[in-house]
C-alpha cells in the first residue's frame, strides 16, 4: 500500500488540505504524463485532470461525492495542480481516445502527437485546440479563467514545433452525451462515499522523507525547451537521469508559484 501524507493547500479554492500519496509530497519535482482522451464528464482529460491521481485509492470517490458538478470538480483539480506544480507535463497523443472516454466505451484513435509544456494549463489549452474542443466546453479552462489563472485560452499559449493548423483534427469525436455530475458518471456506490474524502484506508506509519522525482505514469518523452518557472540555481544539486521514481541528491528545491501572470508555452 502506498503511504500517504496530509498536506496543506493554502492557495486552494475549495481544498485547504488533502491526503496525497507520499512520493508526491516528498518529491523534489513531479513530471505529469497524461494521455490525450475524451471524458464523459469533463469533455477531455489532460494534464490538469491527470493530477487527480495524486489522491490515494478510494479517497477519489469521496471527492467525486462532495464536489459533484463540473465546476466544483474543476476547482478540485486546479487546487491539486496548484499544489503539485509539475516541473514538466508531457502528453501522449500517439494513440489517443475519442468518443465516450475515458474508459472502455471510448474509441482508440491514432493521433500521432506528443505535447510538452512546463504548464499543465498550457498543455491542456493546446490539446483542446488540437482536437477542436472550445474553451466553453472545457470545465478546467473555464475554472482557470474564473480564478485568473493563465493560460486559460489558446491565444495565451506560445506554440512551438509543428503549426497547430497542420495537426488539428477537425473530425475528432467527443462524448455523445456529457454527464451532468460525477455521481451520474460513476453510477451507484454502496455506502457513504463522502466519507472517503477523509480517507478510506488506514494510514500507514510515517517514515522519514526520501527525496524523489515522482512520475505519475510512464510515457515517451517529447522534445521541449527548459522550464522558465525556476532559475537553474533553484534546481536540485544533482538531477536524476531517466524519468522514473529515482532518488535525487537534495530535497531542498522549493515548490514554485503558479504562473498566474504569464503566457505559457507548449511544444507539439
Amino acid at each position: 500500500m502506498t503511504p500517504t501524507r496530509t498536506v496543506s493547500l493554502p492557495a486552494g479554492r475549495v481544498l485547504k488540505q488533502a491526503e496525497v500519496i507520499a512520493p508526491v509530497a516528498e518529491a523534489d519535482g513531479v513530471f505529469d504524463l497524461p494521455k490525450l482522451k475524451t471524458h464523459v464528464l469533463m469533455s477531455m482529460t489532460g494534464a490538469v485532470k491527470n493530477l487527480f491521481g495524486v489522491l490515494p485509492g478510494l479517497s477519489k470517490v469521496g471527492y467525486h461525492a462532495t464536489h459533484p458538478s463540473q465546476e466544483q470538480f474543476a476547482d478540485v483539480l486546479l487546487d491539486l495542480a496548484e499544489y503539485v506544480r509539475p516541473r514538466l507535463s508531457i502528453m501522449d497523443g500517439v494513440l489517443a481516445m475519442e468518443g465516450d472516454g475515458p474508459g472502455a466505451s471510448g474509441t482508440p484513435r491514432h493521433a500521432g502527437v506528443l505535447l510538452v509544456s512546463d504548464s499543465p494549463l498550457a498543455l491542456d489549452a493546446a490539446a483542446a485546440a488540437l482536437i477542436g474542443l472550445p474553451q466553453a466546453s472545457n470545465p478546467v479552462l473555464l475554472a482557470a479563467q474564473r480564478r485568473g489563472l493563465k493560460p486559460s485560452r489558446i491565444e495565451e499559449v506560445e506554440l512551438l514545433g509543428e503549426p497547430l493548423e497542420a495537426l488539428r483534427m477537425d473530425d475528432y469525436r467527443f462524448p455523445s452525451r456529457i454527464k451532468g455530475n460525477l455521481m451520474e458518471f460513476l453510477g451507484p456506490w454502496p455506502g457513504p462515499p463522502a466519507s472517503c474524502a477523509r480517507g478510506c484506508s488506514p494510514r500507514p506509519q510515517r517514515s522519514a522523507p526520501t527525496p524523489v522525482w515522482a512520475v505519475a505514469s510512464a510515457r515517451a518523452p517529447a522534445r521541449g525547451k527548459p522550464s522558465r518557472w525556476t532559475a537553474p540555481a533553484e534546481r536540485p544539486a544533482s538531477t536524476p537521469g531517466p524519468a522514473s521514481t529515482a532518488t535525487a541528491a537534495t530535497n531542498s528545491a522549493p515548490r514554485r508559484p503558479w504562473p498566474s501572470g504569464r503566457t505559457g508555452w507548449a511544444v507539439i
